[in-house]
């Protein structure tokens, strides 16, 4: 229950603080100098410069403690070296054997560096741990998903339960996305709703899944035949492909959003279609109003490329400016998780390809492939900034510009000018967002350097099983052809 405190309580409490102050001032005086502060408390005041060299210092000092090796590359990963971190963690593995938190982290620091397959290995060990079970089964199983590999996934979960270590909430967050039978799916729903009662994104999840239970099953099903290709379209500068809807008559244009999780369908369409409610849902984005309140509504059929996907929600979006209303809504890359797919914007032309077919073979020589690590058909990919090691950026052909993190990107030297520029100001989703910029960083992507005067900092939302360090926009992904390999957990750059 919250209390007001009256004012001469907090006049007496002003008191008690400043005599505490004065007496604590007295006695450095007396010659009692203040504790020197080491590695691990610099890093709880997240002065992860500072404190790197004290803690190789004080791991040189004392190899055998474990506390100090595992504060070391805690801190490394903090400061986004993570080859260096992996290497720490690798030594730190060699001392301590059998430590399961050392172990974890080391697996942490092959996830980092864009190699979730080894990840996996290296979590697996820590399935039985009954303390660090269930932490190790959500990272073990995010890195399988990374690489496309639900099943794997899927079996991890059921190892855990099998050895009958608990499960706690994080851990069934993961195997909420994992889960594809809807009946265990509403089971998580509803066992993560009944813990956070006020949280409207989860009440939304249990009544969405309890009206698709009573539909059919949802299907995605591959083109009649390879490749099959559509065309792309121009929408105030944004790729839309032809999708047909519900009796195959009606075909919306609605942008390619990699950025996009969900199908998002425009009021207007869902109402010409008449498209029956699901539920009442939130979604999220960047912007000042937070979650923004709308509903989930049901079709029953959609074709793109070829892909015909039955049975599915689309989230109604109410926004009602130009940007939007000029297309029929957005899609995003998970329909096409099982092909190989082309982007060829500058051709107009988008694709589908048997998976494993070679970029070779689609776009010709010259091109560079990248990992991607994949999260809810949202595609991560590595990127470096300034000559250094890559990091992970979204990969968002729905963001106009490429932007930074904040936070992030300052722990590897990059500094916002805000005297000079001040605040720019941007329109998501969930209204305004501010974004401040930073002077002379250089974009090195697919091998392509991109110098740029000026760039946008913001705060990126964390909802990532890795830090995401930025946004590749369609500023530079504009200056590409590329194939997005699901299965193979590739993305191939071919420059035009």
């Amino acid at each position: 229950m919250r209390t007001e405190t009256s004012a001469p309580k907090k006049a007496t409490a002003l008191r008690t603080v400043a005599v505490a102050a004065l007496l604590a001032f007295a006695s450095r005086g007396r010659g009692q100098a203040p504790a020197p502060l080491d590695g691990a408390a610099l890093m709880k005041e997240s002065k992860f410069q500072e404190a790197l060299p004290l803690l190789e210092s004080e791991a040189a000092a004392d190899p055998g403690r474990v506390k100090t090796a595992v504060a070391l590359v805690t801190c490394l990963i903090r400061l986004g070296r993570w080859n260096d971190a992996l290497a720490a963690s690798d030594r730190a593995e060699d001392r301590f054997p059998t430590d399961a938190e050392v172990g974890i982290l080391r697996a942490d620091c092959l996830f980092l560096t864009f190699q979730p397959a080894r990840a996996v290995e290296a979590y697996r060990p820590y399935l039985s741990d009954p303390r660090w079970g269930s932490v190790a089964v959500a990272k073990a199983a995010s890195a399988a998903m990374a690489r496309g590999d639900r099943k794997l996934a899927l079996a991890l979960f059921d190892r855990v339960r099998e050895l009958g270590v608990p499960l706690a909430d994080p851990a069934l967050e993961v195997e909420y996305g994992v889960e594809e039978d809807l009946t265990r799916k509403l089971d998580i729903a509803k066992h993560l709703a009944a813990h956070s009662p006020g949280n409207a994104e989860l009440q939304g999840l249990v009544a969405l899944d309890q009206a698709l239970a009573s539909k059919p099953p949802q299907r995605n099903l591959p083109p009649g035949g390879y490749p099959s290709r559509t065309k792309i379209r121009e929408i105030l500068r944004e790729p839309s492909l032809p999708v047909k809807l519900l009796d195959k008559r009606r075909t919306a244009w609605l942008a390619f959003d990699t950025g996009s999780e969900s199908l998002l369908l425009n009021e207007d369409v869902v109402k010409d279609l008449g498209l029956p409610e699901l539920a009442k849902t939130a979604y999220g984005g960047w912007g000042d109003k937070g979650l923004q309140e709308t509903r989930s509504v049901y079709i029953g059929r959609l074709e793109v490329a070829g892909r015909v996907l039955t049975s599915l929600p689309a989230i109604v979006n109410t926004r009602d400016t130009e940007i939007w209303t000029r297309k029929g809504g957005y899609i995003g890359l998970w329909p096409f998780l099982d092909d190989a797919v082309l982007y060829d914007r500058r051709g107009g032309v988008f694709a589908l390809y048997p998976s494993g077919t070679p970029p070779s073979e689609i776009m010709g020589d010259g091109s560079v492939a990248l990992s991607a690590l994949w999260h809810r058909g949202l595609c991560l990919i590595p990127v470096a900034i300034n000559g250094g090691e890559p990091h992970p950026f979204l990969l968002d052909t729905g963001a106009p510009y490429t932007i930074l993190d904040r936070e992030l990107v300052a722990r590897l030297g990059v500094r916002v000018n805000s005297g000079k520029y001040g605040n720019v100001h941007g329109l998501g989703f969930s209204g305004a967002f501010s974004s401040s910029m930073a002077e002379g960083v250089v974009i090195d992507l697919a091998l392509h350097p991109f110098p740029r005067r000026v760039i946008l900092v913001t705060d990126i939302p964390q909802h990532f099983p890795v830090p995401v360090y930025g946004i590749v926009g369609r500023d530079l992904l504009n200056e590409f052809r590329m194939v997005f390999d699901g299965p193979g957990a590739t993305v191939t750059f071919k420059a035009y």
